[in-house]
């Protein structure tokens, strides 16, 4: 991994330490769970977090406070910024599975991708739907009329200018990955200079991405 290319993970470790130092914002540790709990009891007054978790801040604020999104921060000025879609995905695993299996597994793959089913799994999450006609759904249009929050990822979505950055991420070792830079960041909040702390996030999985590099053809 070049370093060089890592200055955008050291403005946000930077973000992070600094915001941490001057008591506006906790610091929850690596654990999603911890930092959610804080946004739903109303300690935490803004969380940068998945799509799919706006229905259950929603539910669990109902009553309490107003949830409202924005889209993601940009790091400079002309930064057209923009949410990267991923994620989970639904494989048919042929070999080793009859034909009756295998067209079992298409037509649910087909069921679940469908605009009724693609509506209730975004007005039930939040999560982007796969198939841009669940927003014609009646019941999906319905929803975001009363929750316009349900619609901030998806205009940002379609604003976002396709680049490599926004097309996703694309990296065999990336658990190994995501651990370092949780790590590097965990270390800024800390204390250590962010620059230090990605920068050796950054050269602790070198090694991994090279070993990964020589096992796939080019």
């Amino acid at each position: 991994m070049d370093y060089n290319h890592c200055t955008g993970g050291v403005k946000v470790a930077t973000w992070y330490q600094q915001m941490v130092k001057q008591g506006l914002m906790p610091n929850t540790g690596k654990k999603t769970d911890d930092a959610q709990a804080l946004f739903k009891a109303g300690t935490s007054a803004m969380h940068l977090e998945s799509t799919g978790s706006l229905r259950g801040y929603l539910d669990a604020a109902k009553g309490k406070f107003t949830v409202l999104t924005a889209p993601f921060p940009h790091l400079t000025a002309s930064d057209s910024g923009g949410p990267i879609i991923g994620g989970a995905s639904l494989w048919i695993d042929g070999p080793g599975h009859s034909d009756a299996e295998k067209r079992a597994s298409w037509e649910f793959v087909k069921f679940a991708s469908s605009p009724e089913q693609q509506a209730a799994w975004h007005t039930g999450t939040g999560y982007f739907p796969i198939n841009s006609k669940a927003l014609d759904q009646p019941d999906d249009k319905a929803w975001v009329a009363q929750y316009p929050q349900f619609t901030t990822a998806i205009t940002q979505l379609h604003n976002t200018k396709p680049t490599n950055a926004s097309s996703g991420c694309i990296l065999g070792v990336m658990p190994q990955a995501r651990k370092a830079a949780e790590d590097g960041i965990e270390k800024a909040v800390l204390g250590t200079d962010p620059t230090q702390a990605m920068k050796a996030a950054a050269d602790s999985i070198k090694p991994q991405i090279d070993q990964y590099n020589k096992t796939v053809k080019k």
